[in-house]
């Protein structure tokens, strides 16, 4: 599913005393199947510009064409264009409320009418795209799993209608290392899997360089920055001033490249990358690197 904003603008409280400029002219489109990471200091009008995608808001001036339906400030997106979109929004795991794992997953398909047997096909097979046995979850409470497996759960609830567009507004913040790395594995391969449009806000230069395809910098409501997670890299001290701030793997890279300019033509975006990079250089590296 295609986006593209025009001119877009957005006022929380617009026409109150409490009126908060958050996004102003933003120009910009993606295309179907695309990976965006969107970045940027907190208030920086990231979030947003994924809400207003996901139709979660209206803009103020200007128009939102998603999958070719229109949002503006007289109109909503369609019923059915939003019935294609998902979105996981920060902490999903507060909105599990079923008594089981496999209701709580099954619900969006339930309210659309969903045969019973299908739903249970479909929320299985949700449950397995991100690393939960449906044998050993599909019954459980949801309010018994640990904090990341209830993450999981709650992001299969919005997998399992095989949205085309995919919002996700900071997926892993407050879950431990562990967590973390256990849930990006599993987005990786969903997105390869699914290719769904996916816009991905975070504050993680780490999962944006990894995950994304494309990388949007937002720094006072305004689109800063369009580049791919290489460009990114390379020119990353021109771009901390949209307050990124550098990870130990980034620390690492620069440590490298420092001393190794050539790293810098095709960045290794992970640890594990970077580690077969330096052992291929070394001689004798590791095969089947991840980019």
């Amino acid at each position: 599913m295609d986006v593209r904003f025009e001119g877009v603008s957005h006022v929380y409280g617009a026409g109150t005393p409490f009126a908060r400029p958050a996004l102003s002219s933003v120009t910009v489109s993606i295309a179907a199947g695309s990976v965006v990471a969107l970045l940027g200091r907190s208030g920086s009008g990231k979030t947003t510009f994924a809400q207003l995608a996901a139709g979660l808001e209206r803009p103020t001036a200007g128009r939102v064409i998603v999958g070719g339906a229109e949002s503006s400030a007289e109109r909503r997106l369609p019923p059915d264009v939003r019935r294609r979109i998902g979105a996981v929004l920060q902490h999903p795991e507060h909105q599990l409320f079923e008594e089981t794992v496999g209701r709580d997953v099954g619900f969006a398909l339930r309210r659309r009418g969903v045969p019973p047997d299908e739903v249970e096909r479909r929320a299985r097979a949700a449950l397995f795209s991100v690393g939960l046995d449906p044998e050993a979850y599909f019954a459980r409470s949801p309010f018994r799993l640990s904090g990341g497996e209830k993450r999981r759960a709650a992001i299969a609830g919005v997998l399992v209608y095989e949205p085309e567009l995919v919002v996700f507004d900071e997926p892993t913040a407050g879950l431990d290392p562990e967590a973390r790395e256990r849930l990006i594995e599993h987005l990786e391969a969903v997105f390869r899997r699914r290719r769904p449009t996916v816009l991905y806000v975070t504050h993680r230069i780490d999962e944006a360089i990894r995950l994304a395809d494309r990388v949007l910098l937002f720094d006072a409501g305004r689109l800063a920055a369009d580049v791919t997670p290489a460009e990114l890299l390379r020119r990353f001290e021109a771009y901390r001033r949209f307050g990124l701030r550098p990870s130990p793997f980034i620390r690492a890279l620069f440590a490298v490249g420092r001393r190794a300019p050539d790293v810098w033509d095709d960045p290794p975006r992970t640890p594990a990358a970077l580690a077969d990079w330096l052992a291929a250089r070394l001689g004798g590296g590791r095969k089947g690197a991840r980019p």
